[in-house]
């Protein structure tokens, strides 16, 4: 039996639906209050029986912050995947998110080594790996991580959760950890990673100064199963398809979407004025802000990864980014037609479209030096 913790998110989705195909017996670790429904929307993309697969699994209602829970729901488990994670930028959510994916990895690993299972499989981030020693170079697996006045918290929380699995193998515990950049693919683009594509979409105009390096999530959650098959532990690998400039990245979805290409730079001056802008429009309505100080900082990094490692071991060929790119545009028409109650996605209105309107009427009358155009 294979336990996932994280079942219900968009990774932990994909996951279940690999395991399950793969004939394996699953468990799956969910919070109180929780719904199924993207687990359900996801396998309904690639499945006309979404509901009997989802009836398979062993629901079990729980949290990864609870022990004794853990040490009970891992008796008989073989493998354990730890995909549960809280991600957000968002200053509010710092404590939180501490909590959970530290603590919440502490237990995982402490419940694993108590009752002896198989293998721990951890789903980290590239945001645990640290920087190149030199401009332009490729980070590694080896980069140290070293925190610095622009680590998000998120960043940080990783790394520290990563420090717990690394306790666990000090300790005697069977375990791998994967590292994936930008997670991309058929899902949700209201959340997560994939809310970049909807931007081109929306016909967004803007491009920030930066890179980043994209994967696809069912490969991430293939190396993830072949991992927990291989003789092979304490060790992590970084996944990933493709190092590309946000710019770049926004064009060929743009080409994909047949939607015009984005034409203004945001510079530092500007993304600075969005994210405090961002931060009075959150105060006033009190909601959590949808731009915040990390995710421009983020948007003006430039992140290049090597997945030599895991291409090396596994002989993998990533799925290149233009053919997920495609199958997102693929997920989201598929659910127009399942969703009688769906809304065109051009028409869709709410607070985050109505600010970027109003913000980039403003920009406007900015001074030149916040923005460039291309």
């Amino acid at each position: 039996m294979d336990l996932v913790t994280g079942g219900t998110g968009f990774i932990g989705s994909h996951l279940l639906y690999a395991l399950l195909q793969k004939g394996r017996k699953v468990s799956a670790l969910i919070r109180k209050g929780a719904s199924k429904e993207q687990t359900q929307r996801i396998f309904s993309f690639y499945t006309n029986a979404p509901d009997y697969l989802i009836s398979k699994i062993n629901w079990i209602e729980g949290d990864i912050l609870d022990y004794p829970l853990l040490e009970a729901v891992m008796q008989g488990a073989e493998n354990v995947y730890h995909v549960a994670a809280l991600v957000s930028f968002a200053p509010a959510d710092k404590y939180k998110m501490l909590s959970a994916n530290i603590q919440g990895t502490e237990n995982i690993v402490n419940a694993a080594l108590s009752e002896g299972i198989q293998k721990l499989i951890y789903l980290s981030s590239v945001a645990a790996i640290g920087t190149p020693s030199e401009e332009n170079l490729f980070a590694d697996e080896n980069c140290k991580w070293m925190k610095t006045n622009k680590t998000s918290n998120y960043s940080y929380s990783k790394y520290y959760a990563e420090l717990e699995v690394w306790r666990g193998i000090a300790e005697g515990l069977n375990a791998v950890m994967v590292n994936p950049s930008v997670v991309l693919g058929p899902g949700d683009w209201k959340k997560g990673s994939n809310a970049l594509l909807r931007t081109v979409w929306e016909n967004n105009k803007f491009y920030s100064d930066g890179s980043s390096s994209f994967v696809d999530v069912r490969d991430v959650v293939k190396i993830m199963i072949l991992l927990a098959d291989l003789d092979i532990a304490a060790e992590r690998f970084i996944l990933t398809s493709e190092n590309i400039s946000y710019y770049d990245f926004f064009c060929r979805a743009a080409r994909i979407f047949n939607k015009p290409v984005p034409q203004i730079k945001a510079g530092s001056l500007l993304l600075s004025f969005a994210w405090r802008a961002e931060m009075l429009r959150s105060f006033l309505l009190c909601r959590k802000p949808l731009i915040t100080k990390e995710t421009t900082n983020s948007a003006q990094n430039r992140n290049h990864f090597s997945n030599e490692k895991i291409k090396k071991l596994l002989n993998f060929d990533f799925t290149p980014v233009d053919v997920t790119i495609q199958d997102v545009l693929k997920y989201v028409e598929s659910q127009k037609r399942a969703d009688k109650n769906y809304q065109p996605i051009e028409i869709l209105l709410n607070a985050r479209s109505v600010f970027y309107f109003i913000t980039i009427r403003l920009i406007v009358f900015l001074p030149p030096a916040f923005i460039s155009r291309k």
